[in-house]
């Protein structure tokens, strides 16, 4: 623990808050009245940034937009059009967020109507121009982490961290300060100047992406080391999907000469990527153009060396600035030499968020109230990590039916018996059976369909023992002829049917044998035999390892409804340190060995309204990263038809006085999947109103009476009991 001591040039002297303008700014953000219809076109407006900045607006949405890009102007030095929108003639900011524009305009909007959703680095910043005594301008949390570890002593803590800071004030020191609102500016002054004391010593390339990952997750940036060289370069991936290939890359650089920069590479001299590179005209002041493997590349003029103060801040800033100058441009021409890639534009900002954790992380949960849509929120982000795009593949179909033999097998139809000793021909078809003759003895038996299809799916003719004679030669024969067969039939790779994406349900009975590895059971004529058999995560494990350039998923719906700890046993460790072996309980082929490889990730969902989301343990959060799926207000859209009236009346229950003080009220508020219905579904407004109501009186109001029942809603709304607003719904 270090004392902080403020310098007499680090105190803030003058009457006013040192920020006041910024402060004014926001204020008049929050007391913009919009209409509801307006509030929803800004929201759509707010995910897609160049449209956000091109816009024809009207008179009420044109002064929401001024008054979303005047607040960024007081909060990073990244800010649009800072000179035209900050009012001090220093142009004085917050901090160096490391915020691209985007983010920054939707989370500006998302503080005002969607706040639990709000990045936290922005959150920081407009908490600290609203209550700068509660508050501080060091908006980045890892940071804030060296800053408590350096001079508090202890592990970072939101609720205490500025205010143990402001304990270390001196009170003559404090009286120096005019306007006590100054007082956490003064501090992040000085605690900026000793930089070189608390932020840790990078002394090699390769030491700076374990920092650089820490600065990214902390802060919920919308980016991801992706592919890199600890001696050369780190590849920055957006959750576009679009920015990792060798075609168009942004890359953190170092040269032979040590020095470090940020720039777009457009690898290898292909045609295609030379027309990539010339898609760009006059470069603003502070980018330039540089020879790069046969097609110029484009670099920030911003150089670094590691020894750098504002290293991390300063190489994020670059390539904001850089991305924010040339990925439109972009954007367009790679979605059509990528088609499958552009799936992640169809993601919502959360999905984004959540995929961009996932790339990173390796595994996240999708935590929610009910109705949030945090399964197909799953699918969905998992259809753009496996990158599926129309290979071809071949998957057993786990059923067959009658048709399917049908199609296959034929009167005339010759084979082969499973154990090659005799030759088999099928002389008629019954309404259950094939009649098959052996052509040695010319003897007929019937081989019934059901059999047939059961030796199928089992793959009976493999086992040893189970083939022994009669019928079940013919049945074997002919199963194992029509999977030979359904072989040959090329199947386009799909999100139903490719082997790399597997969904499962846990429940609270769920092991470490149904899941890693157990013990199974297989005959061997008379006698029994037990053998540890791989389970679904081991499987999939193996699968990836011996598809290294391919991405696998898995999918763990209630993820916290099992025993977490106990189901994944020593795999607890193999998550974090992927590709690092561990020891099974269990040995399969005389080795106990399981790891993980990088290319498997785990996706979980969890309820928050489940009160057994206690039941996960700091062990295993550390090793998945959270994500809020929180319920939203929809509109109609091509699809579906979203009710509004019913979703408001609803929401109206979810407020600190009516939800129990022993929850939080984003952790039980229902979903909007309840509110919505499929226009496939109906036929008219009558018919979509009579299915609004079924939902509200068959799915919605027997969730509100158990949360009445079990203390979740409580008091008054509205004059009413909370049971009575329910029964009026």
């Amino acid at each position: 623990m270090n004392k902080l001591t403020l310098q007499p040039d680090s105190l803030i002297a003058g009457q006013e808050y040192y920020f006041e303008k910024g402060r004014e700014a926001l204020k008049r953000w929050l007391d913009l009245n919009l209409s509801t219809e307006d509030i929803t076109s800004l929201g759509e407006l707010v995910l897609d940034y160049q449209a956000f900045v091109r816009a024809t607006l009207n008179g009420e949405l044109e002064e929401a937009r001024e008054a979303i890009f005047e607040v960024i102007s007081y909060c990073d030095t990244h800010a649009r059009d800072k000179k035209k929108y900050n009012k001090y003639s220093d142009n004085r900011v917050l901090a160096k967020a490391a915020i691209r524009m985007g983010p920054w305009v939707k989370h500006v909007f998302n503080y005002k109507y969607h706040t639990p959703n709000t990045n936290i680095g922005v959150r920081y910043a407009l908490q600290m121009l609203s209550i700068p005594l509660e508050n501080i301008n060091i908006l980045s949390v890892d940071h804030r982490k060296f800053i408590a570890d350096y001079y508090l002593g202890e592990q970072y803590n939101e609720s205490t961290f500025v205010s143990g800071l402001i304990s270390q004030v001196d009170s003559e020191t404090r009286r120096q300060i005019p306007n006590e609102d100054n007082l956490t500016v003064s501090i992040a002054k000085q605690i900026y100047k000793e930089k070189e004391n608390w932020f840790p010593k990078i002394n090699n390339f390769a030491a700076l992406k374990p920092i650089l990952e820490k600065h990214i997750f902390d802060n919920q940036l919308d980016i991801a080391i992706g592919h890199n060289n600890p001696k050369e370069f780190y590849w920055l991936v957006d959750s576009t999907g679009l920015f990792d290939s060798l075609d168009a890359h942004y890359e953190i650089h170092k040269d032979k000469d040590g020095k470090i920069s940020v720039d777009l590479h457009f690898e290898g001299a292909s045609k295609g990527n030379k027309e990539l590179s010339s898609l760009f005209g006059e470069l603003p002041d502070y980018l330039e153009r540089k020879p790069w493997q046969g097609v110029q590349a484009i670099s920030h003029t911003r150089k670094f060396d590691l020894n750098t103060l504002d290293l991390i801040e300063g190489l994020l800033e670059c390539y904001n600035e850089l991305y924010d100058s040339t990925a439109d441009t972009l954007l367009k021409k790679l979605k059509e030499r990528f088609p499958h890639k552009a799936l992640t534009m169809d993601l919502t900002p959360t999905e984004q968020k959540a995929s961009t954790l996932l790339a990173y992380k390796k595994q996240i949960i999708l935590q929610g109230p009910p109705g949030t849509g945090k399964t197909r929120a799953a699918k969905r982000i998992a259809e753009v990590l496996l990158k599926i795009d129309g290979d071809k593949v071949y998957q057993k179909p786990k059923k067959i039916d009658e048709a399917d033999l049908k199609r296959f097998i034929t009167v005339g139809l010759k084979l082969r018996s499973v154990s090659d000793y005799s030759d088999y021909e099928v002389m008629e078809i019954t309404d259950s059976s094939f009649k098959v003759k052996t052509l040695k003895t010319e003897k007929v038996y019937p081989a019934s369909f059901a059999r047939i299809i059961s030796y199928y799916e089992d793959e009976k003719w493999s086992k040893v023992g189970t083939i022994k004679w009669g019928n079940d030669s013919y049945e074997a024969a002919l199963a194992k002829y029509v999977q030979e067969q359904l072989e040959l039939e090329e199947q386009v790779e799909t999100l139903q049917n490719t082997e790399r994406l597997r969904i499962l349900q846990f429940h609270p009975s769920y092991t470490y044998e149904d899941f890693v590895r157990g013990i199974s059971t297989d005959t061997n004529g008379a006698s029994i035999m037990y053998k540890a058999t791989n389970r679904i995560l081991v499987d999939m494990a193996d699968k990836a390892t011996l598809d290294p350039t391919r991405n696998y998923i898995l999918i763990l719906d209630e993820i916290n409804r099992a025993n977490l700890s106990s189901v994944l046993g020593e795999l607890i460790y193999a998550l974090e340190y992927r590709g690092h072996e561990v020891e099974s309980m269990y040995a399969l082929n005389n080795s106990n060995k399981i790891s993980l490889p990088g290319n498997l990730y785990i996706i979980g969902t969890m309820n928050t309204a489940d009160r057994s989301v206690g039941h996960i343990d700091y062990a295993i959060r550390r090793r998945f990263a959270f994500v809020d799926l929180l319920p939203e207000r929809l509109t109609d859209t091509d699809e579906i038809w979203f009710n509004t009236t019913g979703y408001e009346k609803v929401a109206k229950l979810f407020n600190r006085n009516n939800v129990s003080n022993e929850f939080d009220v984003k952790d039980v508020q229902l979903g909007h999947s309840y509110f919505i219905v499929k226009k496939e579904d109906t036929v008219d407004a009558n018919s979509r109103d009579e299915l609004f109501k079924l939902k509200m009186d068959y799915e919605i109001k027997p969730i509100l009476r158990e949360y009445v029942k079990d203390g979740v809603l409580i008091g008054k709304i509205e004059a009413e009991d909370v049971s009575v607003y329910i029964d009026n719904l």
